[in-house]
């Protein structure tokens, strides 16, 4: 609630609390006329009330406002409203001789209002960061067998493929099994047996479901 508010808020309230009672506001003593409030603006400091052990965001206000009256009963009655008031809190502390002549007033009946005043601010909106994902490659098993000449499988070959850190050897029977190896990627496959290397290059296109034949003879680059 901004100031203005705040202060139309409060001389909505003396009116229903006094019957027939004016707000002014100013400097105390001044009241012009009978059945007068007067209001002056005496200390306005951030509120620092501690909620949860945290403080309120400094966009809120206390105001602190010295209230006289044109008669001490309307100044009594208005302060029992105020101790009644939700929203509103009085100052405990006896108004001193040296607060007075801060004001540069002559001491009088009067006491402080404290009230909360409010600063509304456009609540920035954080842009939305949209990632893009790259939807990741399926991954499948490469498997197959061997031969040296004659079909003969061959065990305890070597085969790695090239980049991806996967090694494996094959069985008894010449067969290999390589798993977790991604789909539409071309790959290069080495085997070695016997002191013979053999480099295959696997087609992007390759079916993952077949057996792969691997004939191995000489050291040599063949496409597969």
């Amino acid at each position: 609630m901004s100031l203005v508010a705040q202060q139309k808020k409060i001389e909505d309230w003396v009116e229903k609390s006094l019957d027939k009672t004016s707000v002014q506001w100013g400097v105390a003593g001044n009241e012009k006329k009978s059945n007068t409030i007067n209001f002056q603006m005496i200390q306005v400091a951030p509120a620092m009330k501690e909620m949860g052990g945290s403080k309120l965001a400094p966009l809120h206000l206390t105001v602190s406002y010295l209230v006289t009256a044109s008669s001490d009963e309307i100044l009594t009655e208005l302060m029992f409203a105020a101790m009644n008031h939700g929203q509103y809190d009085i100052q405990q502390e006896v108004l001193t001789a040296d607060m007075w002549l801060a004001l540069d007033l002559v001491p009088r009946a009067a006491f402080v209002l404290k009230v909360r005043v409010s600063k509304e601010i456009e609540q920035v909106k954080t842009p939305i960061v949209r990632t893009a994902t790259v939807q990741g490659k399926s991954v499948g098993d490469l498997f197959g067998t061997v031969y040296g000449p004659n079909e003969t499988p061959i065990r305890s070959a070597l085969l790695e493929l090239i980049g991806l850190n996967k090694k494996t050897k094959t069985d008894r029977k010449g067969f290999f099994r390589i798993s977790g190896i991604p789909s539409n990627t071309a790959l290069e496959l080495k085997v070695k047996a016997k002191g013979v290397e053999k480099i295959i290059k696997l087609s992007i296109n390759r079916d993952p479901s077949k057996h792969m034949d691997v004939h191995i003879n000489l050291k040599e680059i063949i496409h597969g």
